[in-house]
């Protein structure tokens, strides 16, 4: 009686160890809810190119955040946590009040951006010149500036409201660093003064920048000669679309 008590424990136990060694082959794991018998599939994709493997993240993500590829070996994908690039509130900015240049390049509105991110930038300026008729006063430089090291950048600048003989745009610029700046300033009605705040026009630029390194890209703006200042008028704004 002892050693058949004995053999049916041992069989027991030799069952239990080698039921807890089993693989099941599965083509998809369905979840059912038991309350409402509503159910989700998670099935392998039968056109796969090669066996794959997925790593999640060891710890739980914060509110907003997603789930990304962080690197892949031999067909082994381990994901991350990361912070999207930006929102709508993030990805465009605006003055709220009058920029002047002072004596060197001032900065209109400026935007965060990603690392290796491609951006598509468009923005809308109105500017003025100075308060004094003098000759050139009206004359003003364009860049982007204050970029992360290596960005690189290409716009072009038009005015939508320039009185004829208006030169330096439309204009296209393309380049790489931390300042991209148009080869020739912009002058209103050129060789006619038009200077003052009555004389404020309106441009458009649109381009792209793809940084190497998170930072901010700033709207710059110089005057080119004489003592008058160059005044971004409050209400400028500017946004960019992450394109890749």
């Amino acid at each position: 009686m002892a050693w058949h008590l004995l053999l049916c424990i041992a069989t027991m136990f030799f069952a239990c160890n080698v039921a807890s060694a089993q693989v099941n082959l599965e083509a998809g794991l369905l979840f059912v809810d038991k309350s409402t018998a509503k159910s989700q599939l998670w099935q392998v994709n039968g056109s796969a190119t090669e066996s794959q493997g997925f790593l999640f993240p060891s710890a739980i993500g914060s509110v907003g955040q997603v789930v990304k590829v962080a690197s892949v070996s031999s067909g082994a994908a381990t994901f991350a946590w990361t912070t999207p690039s930006g929102s709508l509130a993030g990805l465009s900015s605006i003055s709220t009040s009058n920029v002047t240049d002072n004596t060197s390049w001032a900065l209109g509105p400026g935007i965060s951006v990603s690392a290796n991110q491609a951006y598509r930038i468009i923005g809308e300026f109105a500017v003025y010149r100075g308060t004094a008729i003098t000759d050139n006063n009206d004359k003003f430089l364009v860049s982007l500036r204050d970029m992360p090291a290596a960005t690189y950048a290409e716009f072009s600048f038009q005015c939508l409201d320039c009185p004829a003989g208006t030169t330096g745009v439309p204009a296209f610029k393309s380049g790489t660093g931390t300042a991209v700046e148009l080869d020739a300033a912009v002058d209103p009605a050129g060789a006619t003064d038009k200077c003052g705040p009555t004389n404020t026009f309106h441009y458009r630029l649109e381009g792209m920048v793809r940084p190497t390194a998170a930072g901010t890209v700033y709207f710059g703006f110089n005057k080119s000669v004489g003592a008058d200042l160059t005044t971004l008028a409050a209400g400028s704004y500017w946004a960019v679309i992450a394109i890749e």
